[in-house]
């Protein structure tokens, strides 16, 4: 399911690449079109008006090669997923050993809405991130050993 999951999402980032590059190109065509009809416009006024278009559609094709090279690349599947499930794991490790920056990761990914404090109760409640709620499921004190016959 996760792996569907991701290979989905790799489907969809490559598409929307695909997409912003060939709105880059339509871009580009549209800017040689206009820069032909000011090299035979005769009226300032349409000069202007075109060199402002062209600008514009400047900026639309820079902020569209951004989105393409910031596009983040996703590396192996089986990697990433060993990762995140050392982490679920045993995020106290994490948490006792990390860095400030990685005590501040466990508790975004822990829980899914921030720590609340009272002056007079202290910490409230904290609100279980799901893949926490899940685990909790697996864990049930009602459970004993079958008798003996």
């Amino acid at each position: 399911m996760f792996k569907d999951a991701w290979n989905q999402q790799a489907n969809n980032t490559a598409a929307l690449v695909q997409a912003s590059k060939q709105k880059v190109v339509a871009l580009e065509k549209q800017i040689e079109y206009l820069v032909d009809r000011i090299v035979e416009a005769t009226v300032p006024s349409a000069i202007s008006r075109y060199e402002q278009r062209i600008a514009q559609l400047e900026k639309e094709k820079l902020l569209m090669q951004e989105s393409i090279y910031s596009t983040p690349q996703q590396g192996r599947f089986e990697e990433l997923f060993e990762h995140a499930m050392n982490f679920l794991s045993n995020p106290y490790k994490l948490w006792a050993f990390g860095e400030f920056s990685h005590k501040r990761t466990v508790l975004k990914l822990a829980f899914s809405d921030r720590l609340t404090y009272n002056r007079k109760t202290g910490l409230r409640t904290p609100k279980i991130a799901l893949p926490f709620k899940v685990f909790e499921g697996f864990h049930d004190n009602n459970l004993r050993m079958v008798g003996h016959r």
